[in-house]
């Protein structure tokens, strides 16, 4: 008999996870449409909600402005592929007791923006389902959503990265998380580079629990990712010293600053070459200053979620450089390449 606790046992013994929580269906009832379980698979019964953590050290490259790849292997989309593979192994374990398990990737769909629009294979859902994979998080009692949006576990803090599952087997479901873990400290505002965060309130309900968060400006925090602002990556500025991007100004959409980011990727040498090496995709450069690294080192600070023996955050913090040592710097760059 596939009961919860066999579930979890597998994805932690066998598939590597960290985490894992289960949601009814039922706890989604008030879910958009284009954003419901049952859109994408009408017998879906359990929402099985899993996580790897983003080990503290992947920061510290990052942090200290001398490491960049570390966070993108093994805190962003790298660590993402590794999920879905271990959500590979947990399909295969359902599916062998008779039940059907429908794997859901963390990347979100970028199509349903092009134009012309694509034709919908079903006109009365929309072009494409994308499953909020934190509110999925937070209804498998895994946590809340912080200020910052980014989610929240006692475990681990903002450290995780998460894959979803739907299923048509009945499990038992985790009880809501009850605690508290934002403290509305308000730095994931403070220290994000683009001023990307501190939108309006938003607030949805579960149960009896409601979760709020403050609204992202998406643009902002894509134009972030790709590192094209000198406060969040340093490559940009080493093959084109003289441009000035503050993000913070920007009125870009996510599908303007998405093109954007793609039309500068193969000219950066970093992005060119991890890209060889590592895939196709533009590397995580922004390392999540103000929603991650922040607020872990207060959350550890304060003594909400487990700490380490040393503080995250324990030096000045660095910044961008002045004009004519980026140009020097890049002098030096093409002269050892």
């Amino acid at each position: 008999m596939l009961t919860s606790k066999k579930i979890k046992q597998f994805a932690i013994d066998k598939s590597g996870f960290d985490l894992i929580g289960i949601a009814n269906i039922e706890r989604f009832k008030d879910a958009p449409k284009d954003m419901h379980p049952l859109t994408i698979f009408p017998d879906a019964k359990s929402v099985i909600v899993c996580a790897k953590r983003i080990p503290r050290g992947a920061l510290r490259g990052i942090e200290e402005g001398t490491y960049w790849n570390a966070y993108d292997l093994f805190g962003c989309a790298k660590l993402n592929i590794r999920n879905m593979s271990g959500l590979y192994l947990l399909s295969k374990f359902i599916e062998k007791e008779g039940f059907e398990a429908v794997p859901l990737s963390v990347m979100a769909t970028a199509w349903e923006f092009e134009e012309p629009a694509r034709k919908r294979p079903n006109p009365n859902i929309g072009s494409d389902v994308q499953l909020s994979i934190r509110l999925a998080a937070a209804a498998a009692g895994l946590g809340e959503l912080g200020w910052s949006k980014i989610f929240l576990t006692p475990q681990f803090g903002p450290r995780q990265r998460f894959v979803v599952m739907l299923t048509d087997a009945e499990l038992e479901p985790n009880p809501l998380f009850k605690g508290k873990l934002c403290i509305k400290c308000m730095k994931c505002i403070k220290d994000c580079p683009g001023g990307a965060l501190g939108g309006k309130k938003i607030k949805v309900k579960i149960e009896d629990r409601v979760f709020e968060w403050g609204d992202i400006d998406l643009g902002k925090c894509k134009l972030c990712h790709f590192g094209l602002d000198r406060k969040c990556s340093p490559f940009l500025a080493k093959d084109m010293p003289g441009l000035r991007l503050d993000v913070k100004k920007q009125k870009m959409t996510w599908k303007e600053a998405w093109d954007l980011g793609i039309t500068y990727f193969p000219l950066v040498r970093h992005y060119r070459l991890q890209s060889y090496y590592l895939s196709n995709y533009p590397p995580a450069v922004c390392g999540a200053k103000g929603c991650i690294r922040s607020c872990m080192d207060e959350l550890e600070k304060q003594k909400i979620i487990p700490g380490f023996r040393n503080d995250f955050i324990k030096r000045e913090r660095w910044e961008e450089l002045p004009l004519e040592i980026e140009r020097e710097d890049n002098r030096l760059w093409n002269y050892i390449k």
